[in-house]
């Protein structure tokens, strides 16, 4: 499938978001989740998805470390969004239907992406933040560096062509 996702600044501060995946300029996809039901856990599909390799050693996590490492955010890895502003963005994911889900095609499908805006590879250990908390109060004078997991809102799909 082929998304075209809108992130919206609707606060009152500009964000600063990291472009995406390093070597690739496309966006962190964490997970794909597809409902029969919008948001109702019980009737996933589908929960799956991609996510960047996961070894903190690779040489990409410290040159991304080392571009990062700014007063400011650098332009060609971040995007600051004003308030009001809105960034447009393509990603690509998929999901697997099989066996008895087949039979579900024909009906309405829902589905949600949880985007990852900060790598935990680029931090020095498995759950840390010391990097992200760094820049944040590097760049607070230019907006608020986002590191949280954004999740779409439903979006409906149709299987049938």
């Amino acid at each position: 499938m082929d998304l075209e996702l809108e992130l919206v600044n609707v606060g009152e501060r500009p964000i600063i978001l990291l472009r995406g995946a390093y070597h690739t300029g496309e966006w962190w996809l964490l997970n794909t989740v597809l409902y029969l039901e919008p948001g109702n856990s019980q009737s996933v599909l589908y929960y799956g998805g991609t996510s960047p390799a996961n070894s903190q050693s690779m040489s990409q996590w410290g040159k991304l470390r080392a571009q990062l490492s700014r007063p400011t955010p650098p332009k060609n890895l971040t995007y600051v969004i004003a308030p009001g502003e809105k960034v447009v963005f393509h990603q690509s994911t998929f999901v697997i239907v099989s066996g008895s889900d087949l039979k579900t095609l024909r009906r309405k499908h829902w589905l949600q992406v949880q985007l990852e805006m900060w790598p935990f590879n680029i931090e020095n250990g498995f759950d840390r933040r010391d990097f992200l908390n760094l820049l944040t109060k590097r760049w607070a004078k230019e907006g608020v560096l986002w590191g949280d997991i954004i999740i779409s809102e439903p979006i409906e799909v149709s299987f049938q062509q």
